[in-house]
């Protein structure tokens, strides 16, 4: 009696995408979508989605470029017998190449998903060679919500070629 067992439930989310994207106005606009397939997993519990982004990016010259995207359009997840629609959102940034040799990017965007409030974000990327891109990003708090900093934080890497490339991030 008196003592609290901590429990810990497994969680594990799934996002796999196929992306896509043309360029216009003299490679000056960019238009581009993902096609995901996403997996969610709660206990013994899985259930399956897919869903499309598509988003818009102007470069506006000097490493300087401004962007927006609509995100997780598509069917609810179906766990068991219960729906959930997926979180719809959208997304406003601009981002810019700040050293000389354009290796490093700096980013600020806001993004407003449906029953959430607004999220304003910092990231970086330091392109290490032409395959390996390193990335950090921190969700600032609007509010105080008492969260750890490392609530807040995200990491992650590229690796890159011509055509392709691999993208995984860790939100701590």
């Amino acid at each position: 009696k008196g003592n609290v067992l901590d429990t810990i439930m497994p969680i594990m989310d799934l996002d796999l995408g196929a992306m896509f994207a043309a360029k216009f106005a003299r490679e000056r606009l960019s238009i581009g979508g993902q096609i995901k397939f996403i997996r969610s997993t709660i206990l013994d519990v899985s259930a399956n989605t897919a869903a499309l982004n598509i988003g818009l990016i102007s470069r506006l010259g000097d490493g300087f470029r401004a962007g927006c995207n609509i995100m997780n359009l598509g069917f609810p997840i179906k766990y068991i017998n219960t729906r959930e629609r997926l979180p719809m959102g959208f997304n406003i940034g601009v981002a810019t190449k700040v050293t000389r040799e354009k290796r490093l990017l700096l980013a600020l965007s806001s993004s407003k998903f449906i029953d959430s409030p607004y999220k304003i974000a910092l990231g970086s990327e330091y392109r290490v060679n032409k395959t390996i891109d390193l990335r950090i990003g921190y969700q600032l708090k609007l509010a105080d919500d008492n969260q750890s900093f490392l609530k807040h934080l995200s990491s992650g890497i590229g690796i890159n070629d011509r055509k392709y490339s691999v993208n995984a991030a860790y939100i701590w």
